[in-house]
């Protein structure tokens, strides 16, 4: 049970205390008064008896670290649990006085009736004591309820949880809890019984818990930048698009099928483009566009309908590119608007999360054969009448073959209940596996002359210089007419060309120059893009390659500000400059010039927009995308990134490869610049002033008083403020983004050049343990794989992440320095880390080995004990859970588990694989017994292709012994 609920279910106890022993005082005694030595009548008594020592001991206790959480009030509740105990030792020593005993019954009986008589004070006694105790209840409940309690917040974070995640079940959670406030302030205006409380707390536990399940599966399936891509294509321009949804028969244009397709049975339709297009556009409006909705309404028929979608990006972290990805993010779009279907299709984590000992198992990665089980149970599913329809984007950029993807799709979509539209560039791979059926094919520059027109007519022609211009030459339709021949259906070229004309306005050409340009102007990409990058002043060559090649290094749009340190010259600036924290002026300020500074220099290579993070999936809302910069308009929250991918895969070839380094004349690698300027960003993000009693905290975010907090680098505290406190508004999320961003960078220098860059990681701890407070609310201790027992960041947890970002040259020469940090440092031990996986940044989920062999070589103990556990057998037990892991995984983790038998694995070690057996006790509970393997037989369930081979090891490692003999081992 989640800890705050524990308040509400000692006061349900509570109240059925309260009920029942009231009922017993008031009316419950004409049972001894009738009993006349009766047989049945003392068994009824019996049974009284018992009942009110079962509601009692219901009552129970709490844990000390849950009792130490608690607020006055909640405390005050347990304590009121106490004082009820007591009294219903009291009212069960007063019932037994009263039965009838002894071989005399009659005789019994009458002297029962007068000891009821002389007790008669002490009932008395005891009613008012009740009385007294449910007013007690009403006012602890109606504080409870009411003020800032562990409770409340919980109901907060939980309703705030939903909200985030795009549910729509939040607003019960809050209308339970007023019912049941209501029915408190009944009970003290003597409206109504205390006997509706009980039921009441049970609806609003229940709920609770089940939301807090829901939302834990819905976050497993999450990963970061999930929904980047889809918020950066640019939108559809206006009444571009349309000819989608129309019937051709009569233009000049091939038909398609494409709203035949939507409206019925269809299975898979593929669109299909060349490079700049307008593909992802289109796909992006698709999801969006309200008459996708009506036509697959029809579909549907009386059924509901229910939209996914996915868009690969090549330029992303390794989740935006992989079936893995994919596959979670729909599963993830179904299941937020179908909450209800979460225990049907992930029966496993639904009832390990309804086993609050196993409930961090909800954590676990998701396995491919797990994620295509939840989809296979999707489509046999009848707790809805429900229809699906998932929209994937550009195949071709997913990092591996292709074709693998579209049999996933395909597998997908030969359920009548599944249609599933994609698209990519026309590879060969992918023509073969998707065009099979013309009718369900699109070829996207066959359609989009139209467009392009409307876009030119829109754009350039009714622009007001160009018809000043145009006034005085009436051949200006040639312009147009030039444009759409030689985009050939590329949108992107038309873009850049229209782009290009508006810009010679600046310079006062004439339409006779504006046709000059046009012709100079190349007819393909690639060319287009040299044309752009020869057109860079070589004074700023060096600048220009700089900033091309960190934005090749990273995996997702970079920051702008990531750019503002460009100009320094000492390569230790970013360990030098201080903690100092800038204003949001002073940022918009910078923004402003670092802008300037990066279009100049790299021309339209690249785009400076706003980031928008919100996410909405859905053909009835639409779906916020990042703005293209004016620079005219100052910003704080500013990505740069290139302008299509085409431009990355133009700069990822080995001839721009060599030019790029040709220009920059100092040693440079981007990896290490892309850390440096990262750090020093991180000194330099805005706190939020604020007076810290009046701040009213969302869920999920932490504050810090930087002053009281902040280390110098002699290890000595700043001057601390007492009046006003700096207080840093910052979601859990962005700061594992900026820190994931920086290890991400930092492995990926110990790789291409086989050093590590100490000083910045170390510097990143200080600023980390000075900067973050890390709040248990925002949910980021186990993500980052710090001890969730603490609530913020303290220096040296910077191995942990280093452990898992597979960092094992820095983390070598840590444990060098100072052996005991083999062991861990406040947190869990480094080992943990690196076998559990419990950092969740942007790297595989595969054990890093290298870094495995470095702990152990460095004498980290397999048998450290964590969690009443050890490392061991929590890693076996991972294993266990997860044997539905890809071949590669095993094999992965086969390899883990020879390197931690050969350093010492406990091979006796009893591993608890599950819930086993419930049995009840006399007391009438229920205990679980736990279901224990042993190694070997944990081997071969998870991965028998390698138990042999491990089985070997094992034994070689057992040693000898006498048991061993007689096969006792």
């Amino acid at each position: 049970m989640l800890d705050p609920l524990t308040s509400l279910s000692i006061a349900a106890n509570v109240a059925q205390f309260i009920d029942f022993g009231t009922k017993l005082l008031v009316g419950g005694f004409e049972i001894y008064r009738s009993t006349h030595g009766a047989t049945a009548e003392n068994q009824q008594l019996s049974m009284v008896v018992e009942d009110l020592g079962n509601v009692t001991n219901s009552l129970g206790s709490v844990d000390k670290s849950v009792y130490q959480k608690f607020s006055h009030d909640e405390r005050a509740l347990v304590d009121l649990s106490k004082e009820c105990k007591n009294q219903g030792d009291k009212l069960m020593k007063l019932l037994e006085s009263l039965k009838v005993k002894g071989r005399h019954k009659k005789l019994q009986s009458a002297i029962q009736i007068t000891r009821g008589t002389w007790k008669q004070k002490e009932i008395s006694e005891l009613t008012r004591r009740f009385s007294l105790l449910q007013n007690q209840l009403t006012l602890r409940l109606v504080k409870v309820l009411r003020e800032q309690t562990t409770l409340l917040t919980m109901i907060r974070d939980l309703s705030y949880s939903s909200n985030s995640l795009g549910l729509n079940n939040s607003n019960a959670l809050q209308e339970l809890k007023d019912q049941l406030l209501g029915s408190v302030k009944a009970i003290e205006d003597k409206t109504t019984s205390i006997l509706a409380i009980p039921d009441q707390i049970a609806q609003l536990i229940s709920h609770s818990e089940r939301l807090a399940i829901e939302q834990a599966i819905l976050q497993s399936l999450r990963f970061r930048k999930m929904r980047a891509r889809q918020i950066k294509i640019t939108e559809a321009h206006p009444t571009t698009l349309d000819w989608i949804f129309e019937d051709l028969a009569n233009d000049h244009r091939p038909s398609h099928h494409f709203m035949e397709w939507l409206e019925n049975d269809g299975g898979l339709f593929w669109i299909a483009g060349k490079a700049g297009s307008g593909k992802s556009t289109l796909m992006k409006y698709l999801v969006r566009e309200t008459r996708v909705g009506k036509a697959l309404n029809t579909w549907a028929k009386d059924g509901s309908i229910f939209v996914g979608s996915y868009f690969f990006w090549s330029g992303g972290n390794e989740m935006q590119k992989s079936q893995q990805g994919l596959l979670q993010s729909l599963l993830y779009d179904i299941l937020r608007q179908c909450p209800g279907l979460i225990p049907v299709l992930c029966p496993v984590r639904w009832g390990t999360g309804s086993n609050s000992s196993h409930s961090g198992d909800l954590e676990e990665p998701w396995t491919p054969l797990e994620l295509l089980e939840a989809f296979d149970l999707l489509a046999k599913q009848t707790l809805l009448s429900a229809r699906f329809c998932f929209f994937v984007d550009g195949l071709d950029e997913y990092a591996g073959n292709p074709v693998e993807v579209v049999d996933i799709l395909k597998r997908f979509s030969t359920s009548s209940n599944f249609k599933v539209c994609v698209s990519s560039r026309p590879w060969t791979e992918l023509e073969i596996a998707l065009s099979d059926d013309p009718a369900r094919t699109l070829m996207l520059q066959d359609y989009t002359k139209r467009d392009i027109k409307n876009y030119i007519h829109d754009l350039l022609e009714m622009d007001p210089r160009f018809q000043k211009v145009a006034t005085k030459d009436h051949e200006f339709q040639e312009i147009s007419s030039e444009i759409l021949a030689k985009a050939q259906g590329v949108f992107l070229w038309v873009f850049l060309a229209v782009r290009s004309l508006l810009e010679g306005f600046k310079h006062e050409d004439t339409m006779g120059d504006l046709r000059k340009k046009l012709r100079h102007i190349p007819p393909d990409l690639e060319s287009y893009f040299q044309r752009m990058l020869n057109g860079v002043d070589d004074v700023y060559y060096d600048e220009t390659a700089e900033i091309l090649q960190m934005c090749l290094a990273s995996n997702g749009p970079l920051d702008l500000m990531t750019f503002s340190f460009l100009e320094q010259k000492d390569p230790d600036y970013a360990i030098r400059s201080e903690f100092a924290p800038w204003t949001e002026e002073q940022i918009m300020k910078r923004s402003e010039v670092v802008a300037k500074r990066v279009k100049i220099r790299c021309r339209d290579l690249v785009e400076i927009s706003r980031a928008n993070t919100t996410e909405t999936n859905s053909v009835l809302a639409s779906t916020p995308t990042t703005s293209t910069l004016q620079l005219s308009e100052p910003s704080s929250d500013l990505l740069v990134d290139f302008l299509h991918r085409t431009v990355r895969d133009f700069f990822l070839t080995a001839k721009m490869q060599a030019t790029l380094s040709g220009w920059i004349s100092k040693p440079f690698n981007a990896n290490i610049s892309l850390c440096r300027a990262l750090l020093a960003y991180m000194k330099i993000i805005p706190l939020e002033w604020r007076d810290r009693d009046s701040i009213q905290y969302a869920p999920g975010q932490m504050h810090q008083d930087a002053y009281s907090t902040l280390p110098s680098k002699e290890g000595t505290p700043m001057p601390h403020r007492r009046s006003k406190q700096p207080v840093m508004v910052l979601s859990g999320k962005a700061v594992l983004d900026l820190v994931s961003d920086f290890l991400y960078q930092a492995r990926e220098v110990e790789v291409r050049t086989n050093n590590t860059e100490l000083a910045l990681i170390d510097e990143l701890d200080r600023v980390n343990a000075a900067r973050y407070d890390f709040d248990r609310s925002a949910n980021c201790a186990p993500e980052l794989g710090l001890d969730p027992v603490v609530n913020r960041y303290r220096p040296g947890w910077i191995l942990a992440m280093a452990v898992q970002a597979g960092l094992s040259i820095y983390i070598s020469r840590k444990i060098e320095s100072e052996p005991s940090l083999v062991r861990g440092i406040h947190g869990r031990p480094p080992l943990y880390c690196c076998l559990l996986n419990s950092i969740r940044l942007d790297f595989e989920n595969d054990i890093q080995l290298d870094t495995l062999r470095v702990l152990l070589s460095n004498k980290a103990d397999p048998n450290q004990g964590y969690r009443v556990s050890t490392v061991w057998v929590h890693f076996l037990r991972h294993c266990y859970k997860q044997s539905s892991a890809s071949p590669e995984t095993k094999a992965n983790w086969a390899e883990a588990i020879i390197l931690l038998i050969e350093h010492g694995a406990d091979l006796s070690a009893k591993v608890d694989v599950g819930a086993g057996t419930e049995k009840a006790t006399f007391s009438g509970r229920t205990l679980r017994y736990p279901s224990y393997s042993s190694v070997q037989e944990v081997v071969e369930k998870c991965m028998p292709v390698h138990a042999d081979r491990i089985k070997d090891i094992m034994e070689r490692n057992r040693g000898f012994t006498i048991w061993s003999l007689i096969g006792w081992t």
